[in-house]
């Protein structure tokens, strides 16, 4: 099972209502836990109904692996469009030889003048970051180890884009020579925008050079090939892909009708939650005429409301977890201790 190396907050103000939960309310945005680079923890989401949760994800820059991904048969996964494998013999366009020749095209007339041969294309780097998908607006926090991540922060701080894409990733067989590590990444992916980022390598013993936080952007990008994917192989360096604009061909299609069946939905579901006395519910904040579900990525759109989906989901879970977990404990005290 794929592995996501990237601690996760959600980039919204969230509207759960969390009845005597744990402590560390935060009445706007996130806080991070008192030790960020520890592995296994982080702290999620925030806002003035939803308290701290802690949950698990891994450092950014680990290697996804397994046999397929968590997601694989979920619906709409299998709709998901992919590029060929990664190749692991093929040149790197990225990088001119010391003589000017472009690894692309195998040599030819020495010209020290000429551009690099990605100067007329549209490029952008990649960190595959296993199978999680992200909403448009929401913040990601990444503690970045390898030496190929750090060097790719470096370069977007000093060309000043400060952006790059992280594409879906899923496994497939490569069993040529090196025994695996084969890769398809998706061809429509997210782009992350670097908002902060703090140097902690003093800290870490330089476990951990950055921790970076980021904001996923309302706008997508095509992939049209990987121009360097033996670097995967090696880890020399991180993958730069040759893009496009996703643009979107329906804005000017009517969905009022739809926004509001699913908004009288969304306040039926509050409705139900609070006669039935649910313990994680929709806030008052985030129903009635409080509700959007409009474009575009502002604070009252579609993908605010998706981002409460999602934290009232993963609440909901926590505490079934956490019932099971104590209902296993009383059932072991019982059958030992009689």
């Amino acid at each position: 099972m794929f592995q996501t190396p990237v601690g996760h907050r959600m980039g919204y103000s969230c509207g759960i209502h969390v009845p005597g939960g744990a402590t560390g309310v935060q009445s706007t945005y996130r806080k991070m836990s008192s030790s960020p680079f520890k592995k296994k923890t982080f702290q999620r989401g925030v806002g003035p109904n939803l308290r701290c949760v802690s949950s698990s994800a891994g450092a950014a820059g680990q290697q996804p692996g397994g046999p397929e991904s968590e997601l694989a048969g979920l619906p709409g996964w299998a709709d998901v469009e992919w590029l060929a494998p990664l190749d692991r013999f093929a040149p790197d366009e990225t990088e001119t030889n010391a003589a000017g020749d472009s690894a692309a095209d195998g040599g030819g007339v020495v010209d020290l003048d000429a551009p690099p041969p990605t100067a007329n294309m549209n490029t952008i780097p990649l960190f595959p970051l296993g199978s999680q998908p992200y909403l448009p607006n929401s913040e990601q926090v990444l503690n970045i180890f390898e030496p190929r991540y750090r060097a790719l922060y470096d370069n977007i701080l000093m060309n000043g884009s400060r952006r790059f894409a992280v594409p879906l990733v899923r496994p497939v067989d490569d069993d040529i020579l090196s025994g695996g590590g084969g890769l398809q990444l998706a061809v429509t992916c997210p782009v992350f925008y670097l908002e902060t980022l703090k140097e902690v390598s003093e800290q870490t013993n330089d476990s951990v050079k950055y921790v970076c936080v980021h904001k996923v952007l309302d706008r997508r990008v095509k992939l049209k090939r990987v121009l360097n994917p033996s670097r995967w192989f090696d880890r020399s360096s991180y993958l730069v892909a040759e893009y496009e604009e996703c643009e979107d061909t329906d804005d000017d299609v009517n969905t009022s009708e739809e926004e509001a069946r699913v908004i009288a939905l969304w306040n039926e579901v509050h409705s139900l939650q609070s006669k039935s006395e649910e313990e994680v519910r929709l806030a008052e904040g985030v129903v009635g005429s409080d509700v959007s579900m409009s474009r575009g990525g502002d604070m009252g759109s579609l993908w605010r409301s998706l981002s409460i989906w999602y934290e009232l989901v993963t609440q909901r879970c926590s505490r079934k977890q956490s019932a099971m977990e104590a209902r296993i404990q009383e059932i072991l005290r019982n059958h030992f201790l009689g």
